[in-house]
């Protein structure tokens, strides 16, 4: 029997991370900790018999908000909690004035997420790269760390199609590495390599073209040479997948990019390289 549905702290990511590991997700501490620093009253978890029994997280950005993380402990499947679990965290982003929200659906969950009004806008492609790997370092003299700053913020805004400064200064605290294409003292693309289980996870990775993106996984490539590497790419870039498939990373099981409400910011998908991550865009 449910007891209630609280807030979740940096107490429960522990039990976080035990789910995600057991669903084969790629989520570390950190991206938690980002999550909680972020919007620590968007977090929540389910409890049954004082034990925690489902989780779900939410992100606020300036105009759209992100459902992910949600996930059912195996014993309390199959009861509903999943879809009341959703339906608490559109009602927490109602409350907070959001009507537009998005959400990125592994294959069991996307019935659920149908019939809460969620629609379908494209596949969200998963890659993964070990070593050792195949920069082609065409450019890479352009690349060089970053700590973040204005500059990433407005190129991402462009790209990504809303205002997440907030979020992506806690990316770039937590990140392995940061780095920025910076071409006639302009700021033309960025890439953080992100803590993940198996390694780095690549993303946000932005650029204004093409050349500039190769130039930034080249550096990510060449810096963590002896790392496993993985990246979620939107399928409506195809200059991204080619790049990443010519470096040798291959396909893994996809996702399914889900909006809800609108009218949506949508960015510009020939500068969104690869997402933060499945669970915050």
């Amino acid at each position: 029997m449910l007891e209630r549905i609280r807030s979740f702290t940096s107490h429960d990511i522990d039990f976080a991370l035990a789910q995600t590991a057991r669903e084969g997700w790629h989520a570390t501490a950190e991206q938690f900790e980002v999550a909680l620093m972020h919007d620590a009253d968007g977090c929540f978890l389910a409890e049954s018999a004082g034990a925690p029994v489902s989780m779900i997280t939410t992100t606020c950005y300036a105009v759209s908000a992100w459902i992910g993380h949600l996930i059912v402990v195996p014993d309390y499947r199959r009861r509903g909690l999943g879809e009341r679990m959703i339906a608490y965290a559109l009602d927490y982003l109602a409350g907070r004035g959001y009507s537009t929200v998005r959400l990125e659906a592994d294959p069991m969950g996307v019935g659920i997420y149908r019939r809460l009004g969620f629609q379908q806008q494209f596949r969200s492609l998963r890659f993964r790269c070990d070593p050792p790997h195949n920069p082609i370092l065409t450019g890479s003299g352009n690349v060089l760390p970053c700590q973040g700053g204005q500059q990433l913020a407005a190129l991402d805004r462009h790209a990504f199609g809303d205002d997440r400064q907030s979020q992506l200064a806690g990316l770039v605290a937590k990140a392995r590495a940061t780095f920025a294409y910076q071409s006639q003292g302009e700021i033309q693309g960025y890439a953080v390599a992100f803590p993940s289980v198996v390694g780095v996870h690549l993303g946000p990775w932005i650029a204004r073209n093409r050349e500039v993106a190769a130039s930034l996984i080249d550096r990510v490539l060449t810096e963590f040479a002896e790392t496993s590497i993985v990246v979620g790419v939107p399928e409506t870039n195809p200059d991204a997948v080619e790049l990443l498939k010519d470096r040798g990373f291959r396909e893994t099981e996809s996702s399914l990019r889900m909006i809800r409400g609108g009218p949506a910011p949508e960015g510009d998908s020939q500068q969104l390289f690869a997402i933060a991550n499945g669970a915050m865009g």
